[in-house]
């Protein structure tokens, strides 16, 4: 696991992903790096400040499974390794005061298959 700054930085750019270990075990996980950043169980809490802000923050995030299944609604297949692809232009092109939505999805979906083909 991760405790410091240092440590969790070296994962600057890398391809993050949670899993479910067990029926009570969490994970952060880096897949570049094949590295537990953060490993919880049921009830774990990384930090009391963490816990006071609960309720304080939101996020959304999204997932190699939205970008096939919105894909799929568009008669589009794709394997997992292009849609965590897919999924790596939309953090990168990300705009705060735009959002990241399903028409997001389709235009990153299209560039990148137009970029494939041509």
């Amino acid at each position: 696991m991760i405790y410091n700054f240092n440590e969790l930085e070296k994962h600057v750019g890398h391809w993050i992903i949670i899993t479910k270990d067990g029926e009570d075990d969490v994970s952060i996980k880096c897949e570049t790096c094949k590295e537990v950043i953060i490993g919880l169980g049921a009830g774990d809490l990384l930090k009391e400040e963490l816990a006071e802000d609960k309720g304080k923050t939101i996020y959304h995030s999204w997932h190699i499974d939205d970008v096939i299944s919105q894909a799929q609604s568009r008669d589009i297949n794709l394997s997992e390794q292009q849609a965590k692809e897919i999924l790596q232009r939309v953090d990168h092109h990300k705009d705060a005061m735009v959002g990241i939505s399903w028409d997001t999805l389709d235009v990153h979906t299209d560039d990148y298959l137009k970029d494939m083909s041509g």
